[in-house]
C-alpha cells in the first residue's frame, strides 16, 4: 500500500500460513567405499542434491559445508574435504 504520511504504519512482515512455513531436517548415515576417502588420484567427491524446497544448509561430519538458496534448483557441494575414512 501507499503510505500517505509519515503516521500511517503497517506490517512489512509477509502474511505466509503457516501450513507454508515448514522447516525441517533430513540426516542420514552412509558409508563410501574406503577407496573414495583413500584416493590418490586427485578424485573430488561431490554431492548432488537435484533440489530443494526453498533453502539448505549442508553438514558433513558435524562441519558445515555449504548454503544453497533457490526453490527446488539443483545444488552441488565439494565434499572431498570433510570425508573421514
Amino acid at each position: 500500500p501507499h503510505l500517505s504520511t509519515p503516521d500511517d504504519q503497517w506490517d512489512v512482515r509477509p502474511r505466509v500460513p503457516a501450513e507454508h512455513r515448514a522447516a525441517g531436517c533430513y540426516q542420514t548415515d552412509f558409508a563410501l567405499p574406503s577407496h573414495w576417502v583413500q584416493s590418490s588420484a586427485g578424485h573430488r567427491v561431490i554431492l548432488h542434491l537435484g533440489g530443494v524446497e526453498s533453502a539448505c544448509h549442508v553438514w558433513l561430519n558435524g562441519l558445515l559445508v555449504g548454503y544453497s538458496q533457490d526453490s527446488r534448483l539443483p545444488a552441488e557441494f565439494d565434499v572431498t574435504d570433510y570425508l573421514s575414512p
